[in-house]
């Protein structure tokens, strides 16, 4: 879990160092930027919530797999 935590703030600082990247050319007048950085934050989107399910699933088989029913 803590690697999944470790990607989560990975993909976290690539999205704020684009979004720096993408204020600094538009202020250059270079709208067609937008897209790619729309295009990041549905990226960026997708993989959060990948691995928020793929540390849901870990933290419930660790639960199934130490509880005594």
């Amino acid at each position: 879990m803590v690697f999944v935590n470790a990607l989560e703030l990975l993909v976290l600082a690539f999205l704020y160092l684009f979004r720096v990247a993408c204020g600094t050319l538009n202020a250059a007048n270079l709208p067609w930027f937008s897209v790619w950085w729309a295009l990041a934050i549905r990226f960026a989107v997708f993989v959060d919530t990948y691995l928020t399910f793929v540390s849901t699933l870990q933290l419930l088989v660790f639960v199934a797999r130490n509880s005594s029913f």
